[in-house]
Order: structure tokens, then sequence, then C-alpha cells
């Protein structure tokens, strides 16, 4: 896993190096680059993946405040964040963020491949109610 997201993290350093701009779009990916220490989040309805790949990003939700590490991630269709700052620029002084739009059956078909035995006992209504 660390090799494909040092693998990930050059790639996208190397496309805004080649003069990109700050968004670039990977369909269904979009990559955004932040050299600002104020950073919108994406504005769209669908369900995405929110992947920190460089830096040390704030988000702003109406529940709270969460900060994030590189390679981890938010699914904000519930909690969706207002904006962001940069805590914590990369080496490269910017901050590095992926989208990654999801369909409802991907997210199916991730939680059924997760666990056959957890599936199982959800379906059953085995596992208890807290």
């Amino acid at each position: 896993m660390d090799s494909a997201f040092s693998m990930l993290r050059s790639a996208l350093q190397n496309a805004f190096n080649s003069g990109s701009g700050s968004l670039a779009r990977f369909s269904p990916m979009t990559a955004y680059r932040f050299t600002e220490s104020r950073i919108d989040m994406p504005k769209q309805e669908k369900l995405y993946l929110y992947l920190v790949v460089d830096g040390i990003p704030r988000l702003y939700t109406p529940s709270g405040i969460m900060d994030y590490q590189p390679g981890q991630y938010s699914i904000p269709r519930i909690d969706m964040p207002l904006h962001g700052t940069i805590l914590s620029f990369s080496e490269n002084n910017d901050f590095l963020a992926v989208s990654l739009d999801l369909t409802v059956n991907e997210v199916i078909a991730a939680v059924l491949d997760l666990d056959n035995v957890l599936v199982e006992k959800v379906v059953k209504a085995e596992i208890p109610e807290q």
C-alpha cells in the first residue's frame, strides 16, 4: 500500500508541476492542489471519497472539526465538510488530495467483499444493537 500511495503522490506532483493549475480531472477521480491555507471542498451531491495525499488538513463539518493525515480519507455524504484549512503543507509547500466519485453499486460491492461472516450476521440481524 505504501508504494502505491507513493506512486500516486509522485504522479500528482508531476501532473501539477507540468502546469495543470490547481485542479486535474482523471475520470472518475479529481485531483486537487492547494497552496493557500484555506481549501474548498468539492461541491457535489454525489457520493465521493476524499483522500488526503500530502499535507495535513483540518476539515470543518456541521458537527465538528476533524484533522486528517496523508492516507486518511473521508466519505462526506452525511457530514459534508464546508471547507478546510491546511495545518501542515507538504515538502513542496502544497496540499494534495483526490476525490473519487462512488456509485451505490460500488459501495455495496465493497461492503460485500469486506467479510462474508460479517455480512451474513448483519443480514440475519445477529449483531446486537448498541
